[in-house]
């Protein structure tokens, strides 16, 4: 009974197929046809009509264009460069001397557990890291170091702004630290919406709120600020993106135990 009625099933959409098509409704004809398609007995008829309707689009070439560019792609072997947020220097790292564990700082921040001991120092996983910048931001040595920009980079054009702004007239800078992704477009809102910020605060754009260390708010004060402010997320990005339903806590745990790190953290 059941091979009978889908046997009838097909036939029909077959013929709507058919239907639809003298109808001039390609697509939808297109459709009835790979439904069609899925009993052996009209697949032939129903894929060669799915074809026919399909090219009937008006906009076959430039879907023809787009599945030939994708199943060229789909056979592309090769390798893509991942950015490298922390630049890390192993002889600098305190993690730990003749197993005595000294540091564990960037281990205990580090949201992506992106971070791992590797003997007497520690090593970066640069597949993993999101480039928060806290390990850069609380490394007492110096052994981990942001890198895109540069902290000197960083500095170098925190000091641009401040001399700009120093040379214009202007007093009393207030500097607004915010990530591109969620500061700017709150700083854009406001401006559009709202009166936008005094005359006197001056937003500075990082990749990351988070790898703001001493070092660059300490140099905007040399350079003339008069207040540092930093514009935070309400949950840091990794949380946002990462640790819906805990799914990234999990995973995270999931790694420690597989190299035997038990350390609830």
């Amino acid at each position: 009974f059941f091979l009978v009625f889908e046997d009838s099933h097909r036939k029909a959409q077959l013929n709507l197929g058919f239907s639809l098509y003298k109808l001039r409704d390609f697509q939808k004809a297109a459709i009835q046809f790979d439904k069609a398609a899925k009993t052996d007995k009209y697949a032939a008829e129903a894929a060669l009509w799915k074809g026919l309707s399909l090219k009937s689009l008006p906009d076959f070439p430039q879907a023809a264009a787009v599945l030939k560019a994708v199943l060229k792609a789909r056979d592309l072997v090769g390798s893509f460069d991942k950015p490298r947020y922390v630049a890390f220097t192993e002889d600098l790292c305190a993690h730990s001397r003749s197993q005595i564990i000294g540091c564990t700082r960037c281990l205990d921040l580090c949201p992506a557990d992106a971070i791992a001991p590797a003997g007497d120092h520690v090593a970066v996983d640069a597949y993993i890291c999101a480039g928060c910048g806290q390990c850069a931001a609380v490394c007492p040595t110096g052994a981990a170091a942001y890198a895109l920009p540069p902290a000197d980079t960083l500095m170098r054009k925190l000091r641009a702004l401040l001399t700009a702004y120093r040379e214009a007239g202007g007093g009393e800078p207030v500097v607004l630290v915010h990530d591109e992704a969620h500061g700017t477009p709150l700083i854009e809102a406001l401006a559009r919406f709202g009166d936008g910020l005094p005359a006197n605060v001056l937003p500075f754009s990082v990749n990351e709120v988070t790898q703001i260390g001493l070092e660059t708010i300490a140099a905007a004060f040399a350079y003339g600020a008069a207040a540092v402010r930093l514009l935070l997320r309400a949950k840091p990005r990794l949380d946002e993106d990462a640790c819906a339903c805990g799914a990234h806590s999990r995973w995270a745990r999931l790694r420690r135990r597989a190299r035997g790190d038990n350390r609830n953290r």
